[in-house]
């Protein structure tokens, strides 16, 4: 086995008695996984798996046998391996939903193993839809934004406790932060202006894995039922946060350009004078004609 320390169990449903090989995986907390299932269904979704069970000797992992048929020692996470497999036995098992902040956790694994063993039909479904969770385009971004406006109308005028299984619009919607690490851990960079932009609006107090230590817990959650987003700060690395701030310093300071724009545009139809008379001399902002 992978690990003497480890103990191994037989997965309750992918393992089948009539599968003619046995792969053996471990979680992170060292607990071993064997699934019990067909060359053939590997072979036909992987290239990586059908070359493997081509060569005329055992390959290489395939050096011990359980319950009568190869065993191959996969170093892949048991729960992904579980989820992977599940695609090809049980395909409505992965139930993805358009726009939810979760998909990230929920198709990492399967991406991580797609990726790897080469099942392109799966990995370009899965990246399809993670990318159309993030608008490409202005259209689209001002799409979403109407849909979150008026899904928050609906908690606003109903009773959220009977009419409704959810509380926020944050439990609907895109979260960025997870976003953010799948696409730059698998190379998916279409989703990352979105997303950038998405957490520079936030609030860096709204951390989802934070939320009990919040010293403003109340008020948190007031802000959520009001509309207002969350994210899972704490996945970001330093120069992810580096690239927010500078973003949300950037968005801040061109939207003061376009103010003072607008006002000088006023005040030079309605007023004479130098342009300096319409700014005040002690903060540089514009004055009112």
């Amino acid at each position: 086995m992978q690990s003497e320390s480890a103990i191994f169990a037989r997965d309750p449903i992918l393992y089948f008695a009539d599968g003619n090989i046995v792969l053996s995986a471990l979680t992170s907390e060292k607990k071993g996984t064997l699934f019990r299932i067909h060359k053939s269904v590997l072979s036909l979704h992987s290239p990586v798996f059908a070359d493997m069970f081509a060569l005329p000797e055992p390959p290489s992992g395939v050096n011990d046998a359980y319950d009568g048929v190869p065993l191959v020692h996969l170093h892949d996470d048991a729960i992904h391996v579980r989820e992977l497999l599940q695609t090809f036995y049980q395909p409505t098992s992965l139930n993805l939903v358009r726009y939810d902040p979760n998909t990230p956790d929920k198709i990492r694994g399967c991406l991580l193993l797609a990726k790897k063993y080469q099942i392109k039909s799966l990995y370009d479904h899965l990246v399809k839809h993670f990318r159309a969770d993030w608008p490409q385009s202005l259209q689209e971004w001002d799409a979403l934004e109407e849909e979150i406006g008026l899904r928050l109308n609906q908690f606003q005028l109903a009773d959220i406790n009977t009419e409704f299984d959810i509380n926020y619009v944050d439990d609907v919607f895109p979260e960025p932060a997870s976003a953010i690490r799948l696409a730059r851990e698998l190379d998916i960079p279409e989703i990352l202006p979105a997303a950038f932009y998405q957490l520079s609006r936030l609030d860096v107090t709204h951390d989802r894995d934070r939320w009990a230590d919040y010293t403003g817990y109340d008020d948190f959650y007031t802000s959520l039922r009001e509309g207002e987003r969350s994210a899972h700060w704490s996945l970001l690395t330093s120069e992810e946060l580096i690239h927010v701030f500078l973003g949300r310093e950037g968005l801040q300071r061109f939207a003061q350009s376009l103010q003072w724009k607008f006002r000088h545009v006023a005040c030079t139809k309605c007023c004479s004078g130098p342009i300096q008379d319409f700014f005040d001399s002690s903060s540089g902002t514009p004055t009112t004609c």
